[in-house]
């Protein structure tokens, strides 16, 4: 008998699979690198790969759950608008994105909003982690309020300044 005593599992990071992209009884085999973001940089943590398949036990239960109206008896007999319905969908994707936006790494307001036919796989190289400078990762992973001297934040803030002046000429270009 083998006594683990005091021993942790690590985190290695997610991987997402959206169940609404995945066609019935087929499977789908993907490698997926498990990135994990550290002050030092990102960290590639392996290689993971899965193969899925969506399936059900009771077909008849699928389908019926699928043909089980979605909203209350009452949204039936006095139907929502358009307008109405456009307004619940905003809401609701608001409040999916904002849970996201949480999430351990944070996703954006575009998981919510696209919703891909077959299911994305993550290209490391497309996010470009790995050339983002050390002083990124600093001010990333620095607290608030912070802790660096009054020299490291004047710095950073003058480059705040510079790039929204950057982006202001830009606007200002398209505008005339």
């Amino acid at each position: 008998m083998i006594k683990n005593v005091g021993a942790l599992d690590y985190r290695i990071g997610k991987v997402r699979i959206r169940l609404s992209t995945l066609e019935f009884d087929r499977v789908y085999t993907h490698s997926y690198p498990p990135l994990m973001l550290h002050p030092t940089g990102v960290k590639k943590m392996g290689e993971l790969h899965l193969a899925v398949r969506f399936s059900c036990a009771s077909i008849g239960n699928m389908l019926h759950m699928y043909t089980m109206p979605m909203l209350p008896k009452m949204h039936y007999v006095h139907p929502l608008s358009v307008n109405q319905l456009e307004s619940l969908r905003y809401q609701a994707m608001n409040v999916v994105s904002s849970h996201l936006n949480r999430a351990e790494p944070p996703l954006g307001r575009e998981v919510v909003k696209s919703r891909p036919r077959n299911p994305p796989h993550m290209d490391t190289r497309l996010s470009q982690a790995e050339s983002v400078y050390p002083d990124e990762f600093d001010e990333e992973f620095d607290s608030f309020p912070t802790n660096r001297s009054v020299d490291i934040v004047r710095i950073r803030y003058d480059q705040l300044r510079s790039m929204a002046g950057r982006i202001q000429t830009v606007v200002g270009d398209m505008a005339s």
